[in-house]
């Protein structure tokens, strides 16, 4: 019967004829395409569908790789011999500071967040983040990233930041932001955009973390795949108080020079926004309310006024690819370097990562961790942090090689964390974080109250 069919003769006029609709759907279903990527309004459903469709093999190849690899955080490169967790090598310090270590757990296949009490030298509390039925909850499409796909629970980046309540803020660096209890319970999600890199803290207890903008905002380009960055000002509950383009940020002040004259013309990711810094306290140089904004792809710092819709200052170099800003005290900051050269993908560290500290007053830098780096061999291509502990040790984050280290005040290490599971591998850190004495104690506190299920 089978055979039957698959070899009966069709006559010639019928093959033409399907073959010419065959052609005139493809065009029509090209053109479809074409003119939703534009970003066309009229007939948004059927360009919707037809852009679906189109990405349909994509999304199983996927699948496919998602379910045959599993994660993908495992360190590009296994180091630092059979050094593995916490080691310290100093006493212990009854005022030291805590840490929020964000990280992929190679033995759970999850992302974590574990808060270390450095006095006690010990792990006091663990978040498990499992977000695949949190991505179940949103209605968010993206034409950037398919978070539900590339961030399922055993492939989610958890980068975060831990609150007096014992709750944690967190996203997936490409998903929308989330906030859990200390047991790790759902108590938010904000998916009006996808939320990336860096969760800082506001005078008023508010945060600031990177977007990707969509629809993009800004007059450039056709694609769909734009990265129009923004910076995004996120309420204790969850609602987006403020946005605004970082094009639209450089274009109104006379710096869009930075954007429109780079003479690339398939840069989709100009900008790359991965730190936003909010001044907490008035200073000489800058003002509570004021953001300093790192922007990799400029090797770009600059300070920025939201109520007046101004930079006040900006500088290039001499860091390179830099990541993370932090306000050491009235007069400076510190860069965290990664020194890194790219082009198009592929990356490649100039010696070592450094920390650049810049003085206001003087217009001078200096790079006092220099030897530490060195000697360490810091050497994280992309991401990575510098987070100033007081005003004189620093916290440097190896993002890409699983390890974290604190220099003191005289450039030895205090302590250092490595992320190696029990198969030997190492898996990426997420932007650890230094915590306070005061919110990590107070965190302490709600965790001995807290009645999670085991």
């Amino acid at each position: 019967m089978f055979e039957k069919i698959l070899f009966k003769k069709i006559e010639l006029w019928i093959v033409l004829l399907f073959t010419i609709i065959g052609l005139i759907g493809s065009v029509l279903f090209s053109f479809t395409v074409w003119y939703g990527a534009k970003g066309a309004e009229r007939y948004k459903p059927l360009t919707e569908m037809a852009i679906e469709i189109a990405r349909l093999p994509m999304t199983i190849v996927k699948v496919i790789d998602r379910s045959l690899l599993g994660t993908s955080d495992m360190s590009l490169e296994q180091r630092f011999g059979n050094d593995s967790g916490l080691m310290f090598f100093t006493e212990k310090d009854p005022k030291s500071e805590y840490v929020l270590l964000n990280r992929h757990d190679g033995d759970l296949n999850a992302s974590v967040s574990e808060l270390v009490d450095l006095a006690t030298q010990e792990i006091v509390h663990r978040w498990v983040y499992d977000v695949d039925p949190i991505w179940a909850q949103s209605d968010l499409k993206s034409n950037l990233f398919h978070f539900r796909i590339d961030y399922t629970t055993a492939r989610f980046r958890g980068l975060a930041v831990a609150l007096k309540d014992g709750s944690i803020v967190a996203h997936g660096s490409a998903t929308p932001l989330f906030k859990i209890d200390v047991c790790s319970k759902l108590q938010w999600m904000q998916d009006e955009d996808l939320f990336h890199h860096s969760i800082e803290l506001g005078p008023k207890g508010n945060f600031w973390v990177p977007i990707h903008i969509e629809p993009k905002r800004v007059s450039i380009g056709t694609s769909d795949t734009f990265f129009d960055d923004g910076i995004a000002q996120v309420s204790p509950s969850g609602e987006i108080l403020y946005s605004k383009s970082v094009v639209q940020i450089l274009d109104d002040n006379n710096l869009d020079a930075y954007i429109f004259g780079t003479g690339n013309e398939k840069n989709v990711d100009p900008i790359h926004l991965n730190d936003i810094q909010p001044v907490l306290e008035d200073g000489p140089f800058w003002k509570k309310g004021d953001l300093f904004l790192s922007l990799r792809n400029q090797s770009l710092v600059l300070l920025y006024r939201p109520s007046e819709n101004k930079v006040l200052w900006h500088k290039i170099g001499p860091w390179l690819s830099q990541h993370d800003v932090d306000i050491i005290d009235t007069n400076r900051i510190g860069v965290f370097n990664n020194n890194s050269r790219r082009i198009s993908n592929d990356y490649t560290v100039d010696g070592a990562n450094d920390e650049v500290v810049y003085n206001f007053q003087t217009g001078k830098t200096e790079t006092p961790f220099r030897a530490g780096f060195m000697e360490l061999a810091i050497r994280t291509f992309s991401s990575g942090s510098g987070d100033f502990v007081g005003n004189s040790e620093l916290l440097v984050e190896e993002t890409d090689h699983g390890r974290l280290v604190q220099f003191d005040r005289s450039g030895k290490v205090s302590w250092q964390y490595v992320n190696r599971a029990s198969n030997g591998k190492l898996y990426l850190l997420n932007w650890s974080k230094s915590v306070s004495r005061e919110v990590g104690d107070s965190i302490r506190k709600m965790v001995n109250e807290a009645q999670c299920e085991k």
